[in-house]
């Protein structure tokens, strides 16, 4: 497929897009639009449908990782938590 070609389709999805689910179907727009066989289809469904759970599994991941790192924080003294930065009470940080 020449590049100006898929453009030309890339230009009419970008049109019809707000009007998939209330006018026309996203079937319409594969089979219409962008001129996908049902095995383009099939195959495209399949390869999003794997990058969506490769995606969900570092998101999983990650979210692992960061619990870890959370857990595993040891406190220093007087060096936060509270959220007074280091300052006593009412000191304000500035001396007088």
């Amino acid at each position: 497929m020449s590049a100006e070609l898929l453009n030309n389709r890339i230009q009419t999805l970008n049109v019809v897009t707000p009007y998939v689910g209330l006018y026309y179907s996203m079937s319409w727009v594969r089979k219409n639009v962008l001129h996908l066989s049902e095995e383009e289809i099939e195959e495209m469904a399949a390869e999003i449908e794997e990058e969506q759970e490769q995606q969900m599994a570092i998101a999983a991941a990650e979210a692992a990782k960061q619990q870890v790192l959370a857990s595993t924080q040891v406190p220093v003294p007087g060096m936060g938590g509270g959220g007074g930065g280091g300052f006593p009470p009412g000191g304000g940080g500035m001396p007088r």
